[in-house]
C-alpha cells in the first residue's frame, strides 16, 4: 500500500466542501450517496486518495470546517466500524492474501471442479450450431483437471505454468510476499484504522501554513522553499485544505486514536 493520509486526508477533501452535513456535501457535490462507501474503502485499504469533483471543494468557510470535519469523521468512523464493513473487510483481506503455487492450483482444480458439470450440462442442451463448440470447451476443461492433478501427465507442466505462473513458486518467495501482505493488510479494521491515523498524524506534524508560495506564468503556484516542493502530493492537499481544517482534522484523529486503544 502506498504511503498516505487515507483516513484523515479524506476527511479534509470532504469537509472543503459548501455545506456542512455528510449528505448534503455529498449531494453538493453530485456524487450518489450509495458511491460514498466505495470511495471509503478506496482510500482505507488500497492507500489511495480519490475524490471527485475536487473543483467544487475549497468553498467552505473556515470557521464552518471544524464542525465539518466531525460529522464527516464521524460517518467514515462509523461506516468503518460497522459489523457489515468488518465482514467485507475480511473477505477483501483474504482475497488480497498471496497465493503459493500451490495454493493456485488446488484452487484451480475447485474451481473446474464446478466449470465441468456445467460446460456438460450446456453440451446437452447445445444446438447444432453451438455443439462444437460446447464439445471443445468440455473436451479442455477436462484436459486440464485431468492434468492438473497427474504429475505423470504429459500436459501436467504446461498447465500447472498456466495456472501457477513463476510467481511465488519459491517457498521462499511467498513466505516474503505473505509477510508483507500481513504487514500492509491487518487481521481486522481496527488494526487498519490505527495504522492510517498514526500514518496521518506523522506526516502532518511538520506543515507550515504560513510557508511563501510563487505562481509562475501560467498561474501555477510553488512552495519558494525548495524543501517544501518536494513534499508528496498528501502533505501538498493537507496544506491546500487550511490550517483550521487540518487542525480539526488532527484533532480528530488524536481522539480516535485514544479511543481505539
Amino acid at each position: 500500500m502506498k504511503y498516505l493520509f487515507v483516513l484523515l486526508s479524506g476527511i479534509v477533501l470532504f469537509t472543503t466542501a459548501l455545506a456542512t452535513r455528510p449528505w448534503d456535501i455529498f449531494t453538493t457535490l453530485k456524487i450518489d450517496p450509495e458511491d460514498v462507501p466505495g470511495y471509503i474503502e478506496k482510500n482505507f485499504e488500497d492507500g489511495e486518495i480519490r475524490f471527485p469533483n475536487f473543483r467544487e471543494l475549497k468553498k467552505l468557510e473556515p470557521a464552518k470546517r471544524a464542525a465539518a470535519v466531525k460529522e464527516i469523521g464521524d460517518y467514515i468512523k462509523k461506516y468503518l466500524q460497522s459489523p457489515g464493513y468488518a465482514q467485507k473487510f475480511s473477505k477483501d483481506r483474504e482475497n488480497a492474501k498471496p497465493q503459493s503455487a500451490e495454493g493456485k492450483i488446488k484452487a484451480e482444480i475447485a474451481e473446474l471442479e464446478k466449470s465441468i458439470p456445467e460446460a456438460e450440462k450446456d453440451l446437452k442442451e447445445a444446438t447444432d450450431a453451438t455443439k462444437g463448440l460446447a464439445e471443445s470447451l468440455v473436451k479442455m476443461l477436462k484436459e486440464k483437471y485431468n492434468a492438473l492433478r497427474n504429475p505423470s501427465d504429459p500436459k501436467h507442466d504446461f498447465y500447472v505454468m498456466t495456472v501457477a505462473g513463476m510467481r511465488y513458486a519459491n517457498p521462499v518467495e511467498y513466505e516474503a510476499a505473505v509477510k508483507k501482505w500481513d504487514a500492509e493488510y491487518p487481521a481486522t479494521p481496527k488494526d487498519l484504522i490505527r495504522k492510517r491515523l498514526q500514518q496521518f498524524l506523522e506526516n502532518t506534524a511538520d506543515i507550515n501554513f504560513e510557508a511563501e508560495l510563487k505562481e509562475d506564468s501560467h498561474g501555477v503556484k510553488y512552495f519558494v522553499d525548495e524543501e517544501l516542493e518536494q513534499k508528496n502530493e498528501y502533505w501538498k492537499l493537507c496544506f491546500r485544505s487550511g490550517k483550521e481544517t487540518a487542525t480539526a482534522a488532527r484533532a480528530y484523529a488524536e481522539q480516535w486514536l485514544k479511543e481505539l486503544k
